[in-house]
């Protein structure tokens, strides 16, 4: 089967008339190309800072499907490696988490320090006499780039890459808004929740990143009094009646739920009142320290909404008394990925917010709760239609806002800035996609 050309792609995605191809999501060989045109080249999220605080620390997760470790060293470096020994390739860390001096290969014991050296390797003068193995000259296979961002590990394998910060671009000014708002630090509450789902990761990335019109079709639920478990505190108006604005960025970033003029902080305020008197103290003084550390139009956004920094770490951020939650997407083939959970707390906020995020997230988009599986079933029921050879044939519609674009401006607040409903958050994510994949 001959590899897809630069040609073939542009063909695919048709961004001036809003189109996209379903090849896109079940095609083999775009999925191949993808893991080293994207995963292979762009800053890819690896773990929190919280999850690795002490040297020896370290979590397991994956860039594209290459199994990564993440670890601090035993001068507390932040390091990432290639999960694979130098001798067979066999895994050298097999748990998710935990703490060690060495990582192990369990199938002929080679091991290997946290700064990466072989250390270690049972029997070697009887099988490497005289000194046939130089264990100096092998290490685990490094990530090369590894930089955080407000205690967001990043790595890529792109050695020549620009820098993190330059990789989120104008998303600063925003990600900024949720980093500040901590009062303590930010902190990954134990445990990553996780689950496959039988679909291509770009159905569920452009979700995230630019739909908003699924939201009270497909979660019809939320609108009913008492079954919302993310709204329980009625912080919330209704989810269509928002004046929220779509924000896309050139690095294939976006936001689709962006309020500029205190909403999110107003609503947050209200809910409070119902919990007491300390909810209230700390909803006000989260929405201070944005104003008095950053900026008093980046307090007013105050929170994010949700979105996606490309290509794979999405988002939900709807202010301090909504559960932070962040999502990683594992690549497993052109119809298959894996769905990763993690919850965000602020480690000073009071105990009775806490438990009530920690509940709402578990009930809500994490991958047990009653968010995830609306959104999954629906994956999956595309990746059915799309799969046939009749069904590759058609076109898929992606104009919604074609003829808005642009149609927003405001002073002072980064990004490209429009209205929604609209589909521009995932025409920008396909417009960066193209351009990687055909770089």
């Amino acid at each position: 089967m001959r590899d897809v050309e630069r040609c073939d792609l542009a063909a695919l995605v048709d961004l001036d008339q809003g189109r996209i191809s379903p090849r896109l999501f079940v095609d083999p060989e775009i999925y191949r190309l993808e893991l080293e045109k994207i995963f292979a080249r762009c800053w890819i999220f690896l773990a929190h800072e919280s999850q690795i605080r002490e040297s020896g620390e370290y979590v397991t997760t994956w860039i594209g499907e290459d199994p990564i470790i993440v670890c601090r060293d035993r001068i507390g470096k932040i390091r990432a490696y290639l999960n694979m020994c130098r001798h067979r390739g066999a895994l050298v860390c097999h748990a998710d988490a935990g703490r060690t001096g060495a990582f192990t290969c369990r199938y002929h014991g080679w091991s290997y320090s946290t700064e990466g050296q072989l250390v270690g390797v049972p029997f070697e003068e009887k099988v490497y006499p005289n000194g046939e193995l130089r264990k100096e000259e092998i290490r685990l296979v490094e990530v090369p780039r590894v930089e955080s961002y407000g205690g967001f590990i990043f790595g890529c394998w792109d050695e020549h890459a620009e820098s993190l910060e330059a990789y989120l671009g104008d998303f600063r000014w925003y990600f900024d808004i949720f980093l500040e708002r901590a009062l303590g630090e930010w902190e990954v509450v134990a445990g990553v929740q996780r689950c496959v789902i039988e679909c291509n990761w770009k159905l569920h990335a452009e979700n995230f990143g630019g739909d908003s019109y699924h939201v009270l079709l497909t979660h019809a639920f939320a609108t009913r009094p008492g079954l919302n478990p993310f709204f329980s505190l009625g912080s919330l108006p209704l989810y269509m009646e928002f004046p929220a604005h779509v924000v896309t960025f050139e690095q294939g970033h976006s936001m689709i739920d962006v309020l500029y003029h205190g909403e999110y902080y107003q609503a947050d305020l209200e809910a409070a009142r119902r919990l007491g008197p300390e909810a209230v103290e700390y909803v006000e003084a989260c929405y201070q320290k944005v104003r008095t550390r950053k900026s008093p139009e980046q307090a007013d956004v105050y929170g994010l909404g949700p979105g996606l920094i490309f290509p794979n770490l999405m988002f939900l951020d709807f202010g301090c008394l909504f559960p932070a939650g962040f999502y990683f997407m594992r690549p497993r083939g052109p119809e298959r990925h894996e769905y990763w959970a993690i919850h965000l707390q602020d480690s000073r906020a009071p105990q009775v917010v806490k438990e009530i995020l920690r509940r709402d997230f578990i009930m809500g988009q994490a991958a047990g709760g009653t968010f995830t599986p609306d959104d999954t079933d629906n994956f999956w029921g595309m990746t059915q239609a799309l799969r046939g050879i009749v069904g590759q044939r058609q076109w898929l519609d992606y104009r919604s806002g074609l003829a808005r674009e642009g149609a927003v401006q405001i002073e002072g607040r980064p990004g490209n800035i429009g209205p929604r409903p609209s589909d521009r958050g995932q025409r920008n994510f396909y417009r960066r996609w193209l351009e990687l994949m055909t770089a």
